[in-house]
C-alpha cells in the first residue's frame, strides 16, 4: 500500500510543477501536451464507462513473476513474464489458460531469452530472442526459427514479413525500419529511425490493434506511426510544452480511433514522468494518480493494451499486486483513505475527486471475493471505453 501512496504523491508533485503556456493551433498531426492541463487528481471518466474485474487462475506449477507486456487480439490475450521467461496465452471469454511457452534453451526451436514478441490472428507468435533469433510457435507449438538478419531492439509482424524495430548499426545510431520474410530476405522499408532514447525507464516499440493495425513509437521524433496493411497512414507528433530540454516519448496506447494516453520523460530525469489524454488532437487533461473516479481502485502504472473488439482498456496484474489492491480495499485503509458524502466515496487527498457509492463498493466486494483466497492466479481489469 505505502507504494501506492508514493506514487501518488511523486506523480502529484510533477504534474503540479510546470508552469501554464498558451495554447497554440490545434493540429490533428501535432498534439501538444501541456504539462499542467487540468493539473491534479485525473478522473478516467473523461473516457472510460465501466469498469470489470476478473480472475485468470493459473496451475500451481506456473508462476508468473512480473507482467512484462501484454498483447490482445480479439478474445485472446497473451502475457509475456520477462523474469520467467515465458509467454502465457488466455481466452478472454472462458477466462481460462490456452498454454504457456517456456521452450528455454539453446537447441533448435528453443529460446535463450525473450528480448521482445508479437502474434497474429491466426495465433502464430514469433519471439525475438538473443543472438538475433526468432522462434516461432503456432497455437503454443514450435514450428520454426531463423536468425534475425540485422541487429534490432524489437520485432513486429506485418503481412509481408517481420519488421526490425529500430534496427541499428554502432551504438546508438538506427538504421531504417525494415521488413523481412522467414528466409531473411528484404522485402521493404518503412522509414527510417535515427536515434534511442536514454532512460532507466523501458520504452514500448509498439501496439499491436490487429492483423492489418499497428502502431510504432519513433523516439527520435516523439511520433506515433500507424501502420495500416504494412503502409505508413498517420503520423502523430507529440510535442512538450516544457521548461526542460530533450522530453522523450515512452510509451502510449492508442484506443477509440482519436484517442491517446502517452507517458514521457525528461532525459536527465527518471522520475520525472508526463502522462497526458489526448483526444480528437487536444490534450484534455493530464494523468497525476494511480486512482481513478470510475471504481476507485489503483491502477499500478498504465494500462497494458486495448482491445479492439471489447472497446476496452486492459491491465493485468500478478496476484502479488492484487494482494495490494486487496489491502487497499481493506476496511482499515478506507476509512484512511476515504469519506462517504451525498451517495459517493470521496478522496480524503482530493475533494474534487469522488466515485458513486454503487459502483464503488460494486467493485470494492468483487475485488475482495475475487481475491480472497491465497491461489494462484492472474487479474484481468477491463475499462471499457466510451
Amino acid at each position: 500500500m505505502k507504494l501506492f501512496i508514493c506514487l501518488i504523491l511523486t506523480l502529484l508533485l510533477f504534474s503540479c510543477s510546470e508552469p501554464r503556456v498558451e495554447e497554440g493551433e490545434k493540429d490533428d498531426t501535432v498534439l501538444v501536451f501541456e504539462s499542467d492541463k487540468n493539473a491534479g487528481l485525473y478522473g478516467l471518466s473523461n473516457f472510460v464507462e465501466s469498469a470489470e474485474i476478473h480472475k485468470l487462475p493459473l496451475p500451481d506449477s506456473i508462476n508468473v513473476a512480473v507482467v512484462s507486456s501484454v498483447i490482445t487480439i480479439g478474445s485472446k490475450l497473451w502475457v509475456y513474464d520477462l523474469p520467467g521467461k515465458q509467454i502465457l496465452a488466455f481466452d478472454l471469454a472462458t477466462n481460462t489458460l490456452l498454454y504457456r511457452i517456456h521452450n528455454f534453451g539453446e537447441g533448435p526451436l528453443e529460446y535463450t531469452g525473450i528480448l521482445d514478441f508479437d502474434v497474429n490472428e491466426a495465433d502464430t507468435l514469433t519471439i525475438f530472442s538473443l543472438g538475433q533469433r526468432l522462434v516461432e510457435f503456432h497455437q503454443g507449438t514450435p514450428v520454426a526459427d531463423f536468425r534475425f538478419p540485422v541487429q534490432t531492439r524489437g520485432i513486429a509482424k506485418v503481412n509481408s514479413g517481420i519488421i526490425g524495430l529500430f534496427p541499428y548499426e554502432g551504438v546508438g545510431r538506427l538504421n531504417s525500419l525494415t521488413v523481412y520474410d522467414k528466409n531473411g530476405n528484404k522485402t521493404g522499408e518503412l522509414g527510417e529511425f535515427i536515434e534511442e532514447v536514454k532512460g532507466g525507464i523501458p520504452p514500448t516499440f509498439k501496439q499491436r490493434v490487429n492483423d492489418s493495425k499497428v502502431y510504432l513509437n519513433d523516439f527520435s521524433r516523439n511520433t506515433i506511426v500507424e501502420l495500416e496493411k504494412d503502409e505508413v497512414v498517420n503520423e502523430k507528433k507529440i510535442e512538450f510544452d516544457s521548461p526542460y530540454d530533450s522530453v522523450f516519448l515512452l510509451y502510449f496506447i492508442h484506443f477509440n480511433n482519436q484517442s491517446i494516453v502517452v507517458v514521457a520523460k525528461r532525459s536527465n530525469a527518471d522520475e520525472a514522468i508526463y502522462t497526458g489524454y489526448f483526444k480528437d488532437g487536444e490534450h484534455r487533461a493530464t494523468i497525476s494518480s494511480m486512482v481513478n473516479d470510475i471504481d476507485g481502485s489503483p491502477i499500478p502504472g498504465i494500462f497494458d493494451a486495448y482491445n479492439e473488439d471489447e472497446n476496452a482498456l486492459i491491465k493485468v496484474n500478478t496476484s502479488e499486486v492484487a494482494s495490494m489492491i486487496h489491502s487497499y480495499y481493506s476496511d482499515e485503509n478506507m476509512n484512511k483513505y476515504f469519506d462517504q458524502e451525498d451517495g459517493y466515496y470521496v478522496f480524503k487527498d482530493a475533494q474534487s475527486m469522488k466515485v458513486p457509492a454503487d459502483k464503488f463498493e460494486a467493485m470494492r466486494n468483487q475485488f475482495l471475493n475475487e481475491t480472497a483466497q491465497e491461489d494462484n492466479y492472474l487479474i484481468l481489469q477491463k475499462y471499457k471505453v466510451k
